[in-house]
């Protein structure tokens, strides 16, 4: 009896190692895949994503981009890191164009990490996409304006910026209101820098709506961004930003 159940044990531990064996494949494929994103053409931000398998028999690489505002037959050039792997071409303005390599159909495709870097870059070797794109795709921060009373009437205000598309669209709005200042200009400023400038409705209100732009010298704000709302003719301080949330 002891033989035959060390003989059952046995065979049982056989067919679940086989169950095992069976149920893990023993060359599972690796997939990468990552965004894409570049400076804004024409006020569009082209974004667009890639995909990359790896098997023991194959390798598999696409990239798609979209909302590329470039001229139809504009050629872009794909890389991953400094290897050129092939071209996308902009059929229609504002469109985007998708590039396939395959190994089984006798394409090159480099070995990709995690860490690789894929561009997309115009002929005079200007940057129109690049990723993986790390930071979030969309987020905001709010915070709120306060004030010295004129002539007995406290103004208060609030503010949101907001990044999209990957830091590569951000916006900012501001709404003061209760400002007894009729008719004035109002500027706002980052430090020494203007950002935007309003003109205090009759109803006491100044709305400002700006988007940071690449080329522009305040680019993004932070957690630590201080904004200044002043008054064009004296340079006096109306409103602060307290702290952001």
């Amino acid at each position: 009896m002891a033989v035959r159940s060390v003989l059952l044990k046995a065979a049982l531990a056989l067919i679940a190692l086989g169950m095992l064996t069976a149920a893990a494949p023993a060359n599972a494929a690796t997939t990468i895949k990552g965004y894409l994103a570049g400076p804004a053409i024409e006020n569009a931000v082209p974004t667009g994503y890639y995909t990359y398998t790896s098997d023991t028999s194959y390798k598999t690489l696409k990239i798609s981009i979209y909302r590329v505002k470039l001229a139809a037959s504009t050629v872009l050039t794909a890389r991953v890191g400094s290897t050129v792997v092939g071209t996308l071409k902009i059929k229609v303005k504002g469109a985007g164009a998708t590039l396939s390599l395959d190994t089984r159909a006798g394409h090159t495709v480099p070995v990709m990490t995690a860490a690789s870097v894929v561009t997309v870059k115009k002929a005079d070797g200007t940057l129109v996409l690049t990723g993986p794109q790390t930071a979030a795709r969309d987020w905001s921060m709010r915070t709120t304006m306060s004030g010295a009373k004129i002539d007995g009437k406290k103004p208060a205000g609030t503010v949101t910026y907001s990044e999209s598309d990957y830091t590569y669209t951000r916006k900012l709005r501001v709404l003061a209101f209760s400002v007894n200042l009729a008719g004035k200009t109002l500027k706002l400023y980052l430090n020494s820098n203007l950002l935007g400038s309003c003109v205090v409705s009759s109803s006491k209100v100044c709305t400002i709506q700006e988007t940071l732009l690449d080329s522009e010298s305040v680019q993004h704000l932070t957690t630590s961004s201080v904004l200044k709302l002043k008054r064009a003719d004296n340079d006096a301080v109306v409103l602060t930003t307290g702290a952001w949330k």
